[in-house]
């Protein structure tokens, strides 16, 4: 889904497109709140950070790494969120 153009390796275009989908579909099981999107600058300094051989893809070992990292953040927003809505 992220891979638009098939070419096995994940542009920054595909990936921050493909977080905004994940992010409303994730939206819709647990609310707008929990699933705020990461900003497209802090999306384009992970990815050229984890982008070790400067192609400006992303290999999937690369992806693999740059989705643990957003998606760690997105866990700690949605179970925040939870516990929140469980407490009021």
């Amino acid at each position: 889904v992220i891979d638009s153009d098939d070419s096995g390796d994940v542009s920054l275009e595909e990936l921050y497109s493909g977080l905004l989908l994940v992010h409303l579909k994730f939206a819709v099981y647990v609310g707008a709140p929990a699933c705020r999107p990461a900003s497209r600058e802090y999306v384009a300094e992970i990815f050229h950070l984890l982008d070790t051989d400067d192609s400006g893809t992303l290999t999937k070992e690369e992806f693999t790494i740059v989705m643990k990292i957003l998606y760690s953040q997105v866990f700690t927003r949605i179970v925040i969120q939870w516990t929140l809505t469980l407490i009021i």
